[in-house]
Parts: structure tokens; C-alpha cells; sequence
């Protein structure tokens, strides 16, 4: 699942999808990383913060050297992506400060066909993202990942 919020805090668009269930987490954080960058770049938006609470992925695209192969080409893609944005970083948060979109993909597990929401949002998942924000010094736009 993916949580957009831009450099205020409010909730943009949030995205879960039925199709990436690899039973691997590191490949299906990876790939919600890749949707997320995908969703962005149609947006047009050009600074983005892209946040996961998998420190593995976030370590390996950071660091430009993956260790899985079966991740290997989708961080090939997403270090593809990277320069087509002004601004691209990827940071690790604990799932403590990420709660609504580790709620959007326990959400996803449920269900049958990939769900997106702009502009109307389930209350759940508005406050959520709300909570998740409070405390947050961020100038760009940010996408939360979790798979």
C-alpha cells in the first residue's frame, strides 16, 4: 500500500493493491516503491520523499547494492526513476510512525482487485495518515510504502 501526503500533511491519494503478493516481503516493499515512484512522476511532482519501514529495501536503494536477487532489478528500476525527480530520497521510519500504511496493507490482504482513493477517503485511514504526520518538518511531498 502506498500513502501520499504533500509537504503540509494532508492526505493526497492512497493506493493498495491486490497483485503484489510474492509471500516476499522484501520484493513486494521494493515493488510498492516502484508503484509509489511511478504514481509521483504521473502527478508531475518533482521533490519527493519516499518513506518504508523496511530498512532492508531503503539500506539497498540507498547504498546502490542489493543482495537479493529477485530485488535486484526491480531497486535497478527505481535507481532508473530516481533521476527523474528534482528531488528523490528514501528514509526509513519504525511501523510506529508509519501506522497508516502498515493499516493500508494489512487492509490489502483482504482483497480481491486493487483499490485507490483520491480526494474522498476513508475516515480509518484520513486520520491515520493525520496521526502519522503530527511532528513531521518536511518541505517535499511524501509517499509511504508498505507492503
Amino acid at each position: 500500500g502506498a500513502v501520499v501526503r504533500n509537504a503540509e500533511g494532508k492526505l493526497m491519494k492512497a493506493w493498495d493493491s491486490a497483485e503484489i503478493k510474492t509471500n516476499e516481503p522484501l520484493v513486494e516493499e521494493a515493488a510498492a516503491i516502484r508503484i509509489g515512484m511511478q504514481m509521483a512522476r504521473e502527478a508531475k511532482w518533482r521533490d519527493v520523499e519516499l518513506e518504508s519501514d523496511c530498512k532492508e529495501v531503503v539500506d539497498m536503494i540507498n547504498k546502490e547494492n542489493g543482495k537479493e536477487v529477485r530485488v535486484d532489478i526491480i531497486l535497478e528500476d527505481i535507481a532508473n526513476m530516481r533521476c527523474l525527480f528534482d528531488k528523490c530520497t528514501f528514509s526509513f521510519v519504525h511501523k510506529i510512525g508509519n501506522k497508516c500504511a502498515h493499516s493500508l496493507a494489512k487492509f490489502a490482504v483482504k482483497l480481491t482487485r486493487s483499490v485507490e482513493w483520491e480526494e474522498c477517503f476513508p475516515m480509518w485511514l484520513h486520520e491515520s495518515a493525520q496521526n502519522d504526520y503530527k511532528g513531521r518538518d518536511s518541505d517535499v511531498s511524501n509517499l509511504v510504502i508498505s507492503s
